[in-house]
């Protein structure tokens, strides 16, 4: 599964990819919103496999307005595009059949780490696309603010007076204990095997995501270059 973080130099976050009816559909498009004052925000041609998800993960600034543009082979016979947010809540969905690109116009509500995943179905094999987001925010790559920390005071611990030990009264070694029986023989451990956990009774919306897992570990190793 390819995996292309948008934080990242597209040129170095995949492998080469040409394909040129997309080439020129993606500047027809993008001439088309340049006219409306946006400009690429981050854009990538993509080598995808057929019927598999390429999880893209996007931070994205709260109440900016992005365009979202995937663009197929024009010979896919379906194009999918989904978007999650960081709680991975579905917040888009849509499955085009005999078209040849996806736009979507997106506004964040909160400025966090979001999840796309784009499908294209073409044969078995590879299969170009071309993933682009416009905007007209002159904000290039947003963060999120860290919260600001307060200094933790810790109480001081409360004195107290020590007293001295209580005097164990020794036993006889000849002589068994009062409170402990003699020859007492430890009962025997039986090994009980501990149950798996039955994965099947969980509902979908709380299995984890792989495109999740998978889409963050890569933009957190962009992220610590």
């Amino acid at each position: 599964m390819l995996l292309w973080t948008l934080a990242a130099i597209p040129a170095t976050a995949q492998k080469s990819c040409h394909d040129l009816a997309i080439d020129g559909l993606a500047a027809t498009v993008k001439n088309k919103f340049s006219k409306q004052g946006m400009h690429v925000y981050r854009e990538a041609m993509l080598e995808m496999s057929s019927l598999e998800p390429t999880p893209i993960a996007l931070n994205l600034q709260q109440n900016t307005t992005y365009q979202l543009i995937f663009i197929g082979n024009s010979h896919a016979n379906k194009l999918a595009i989904e978007l999650f947010d960081e709680s991975d809540k579905m917040l888009y969905h849509k499955t085009e059949r005999g078209v040849d690109y996806i736009l979507y116009t997106f506004t964040p509500p909160r400025t966090e780490v979001y999840l796309v995943t784009l499908l294209q179905k073409k044969g078995t094999g590879k299969v170009c696309g071309y993933f682009c987001i416009m905007t007209n925010s002159p904000v290039s790559n947003p963060t999120k603010e860290a919260p600001e920390k307060k200094p933790v005071t810790t109480p001081k611990p409360a004195t107290t007076k020590s007293t001295p030990p209580a005097t164990k009264k020794l036993v006889s070694p000849t002589q068994p204990s009062a409170t402990t029986p003699p020859h007492q023989v430890p009962p025997k451990q039986t090994n009980t095997p501990v149950p798996k956990t039955n994965t099947r009774n969980i509902p979908d919306n709380q299995r984890p995501n792989p495109n999740r897992t998978k889409a963050t570990e890569e933009y957190q190793k962009q992220q610590n270059k």
